[in-house]
This record gives C-alpha cells, structure tokens and sequence, in this order.
C-alpha cells in the first residue's frame, strides 16, 4: 500500500507498471490471492444483502470472483442475481448470468454474455463489483482507458448502488491522478482487506 505517491505520474505509467505486476503472478498465487478477495468480499455487509450484483468476467489477471457466482452451493446460488457486461460500441449492456451458459469472446478478447441472454433490470441493482487496474484511498480507480465503466458509473439510476473496486493489495495507493470525469468508488476489496472511501 501506498507503492505510490506521486500524481505527477501518468496514467499511462501506472497501468504499464501494475498491469505488469499483476501479470507477474504464478497461476497458484493468482489463484490464492482471487480466493482470499472472494472471502473479503463475503463478510461485507454490502454484498451479503445485495441481491442482484454486476460482476465481471477476470481478464488479464484480474481477480477471478467465479467462486462467488459458480458456487457448488446451490443455497448460496440462489440468494443472489448476478449480470454481467457486453461492450456495445462505446457502451456496456448488461444481461443476466445463470448456470450453464455459454460465454462468447468480445471485441477486446473479453469473456462477455451472449445477446440473447436476458437483460438486467437496472432499477434492481444494489451493488457494482468494479474492476480496475489499481485504486486509491479515496475510491480513485485506474482503469483501462475506454472510459466504460465511468460513463456507466455516472447514470443517474445509479448514484445510490454500492460500488466496489476489486484488486489485489499491491494495487492499493495512496492516490491515483484522476480527471473531473472519473467516478469515484465506495469500497475497495482487495485480498488483504475491504476499506471503506476516505472522505479526506
């Protein structure tokens, strides 16, 4: 934590320098370190109440949160809806994920839900699980340049759905440089700990 410090770095600079360490996991330490995030994420208060979730599918490395939606569970299954995005011009669309279905690969190589998968109701999301390349102290995230996730972040149906970002610890600064336009985050889960946003 707080690896860095300094805004006069680019954004540009800081996706090379933790996509680089995220990639630097062994396949067993990635495992790890996705598994102890899944469990953070389970004691949040945010997320046991939560009953229709937006997820995302890991890429690059990102934090694998199949455990909590591919539970072998099915009492724990059931408790919860979850969706997850497909890229559509300039903007993500959202559709329910169950069991069994079959993913399709994305512009971007992204596993992403096929278009006749069911769409999610917007109005009955309580909690946006956000990935993102590294986070800072007060909700900042870096994410991968397109701008998705903020401009989806910013509707108006939205300001009052939970966000959390979803990294491993070393992505977790002490501040991000950040434009007017970035959305900033209620909680940060990482595979250490959950911290809620400062406000100061």
């Amino acid at each position: 934590m707080g690896v860095h410090d300094d805004r006069s770095q680019s954004k540009q600079q800081l996706r090379q320098y933790f996509l680089q360490r995220r990639q630097q996991l062994t396949i067993e330490n990635w495992i790890h370190r996705s598994h102890q995030v899944c469990k953070n994420l389970r004691s949040m208060p945010e997320f046991q109440q939560a009953r229709c979730i937006l997820a995302f599918k890991s890429f690059r490395q990102e934090p694998d949160l199949s455990p909590l939606y591919n539970s072998d569970r099915p009492d724990r299954a059931l408790t919860k809806r979850w969706g997850f995005s497909r890229c559509v011009g300039h903007e993500l669309m959202w559709h329910y994920y169950q069991p069994g279905f079959t993913w399709t690969s994305g512009a971007y190589g992204i596993r992403e839900p096929s278009p006749d998968w069911p769409m999610v109701d917007l109005s009955e999301v309580d909690l946006i699980l956000v990935p993102a390349i590294a986070c800072d102290h007060s909700g900042g995230r870096l994410g991968y340049g397109g701008g998705f996730y903020d401009r989806f972040l910013s509707r108006s149906e939205l300001q009052n759905v939970a966000t959390i970002g979803i990294i491993f610890a070393f992505a977790y600064c002490d501040h991000l440089p950040l434009q007017a336009w970035d959305q900033t985050l209620s909680f940060i889960c990482t595979d250490l700990n959950w911290y809620a946003r400062s406000l100061t």
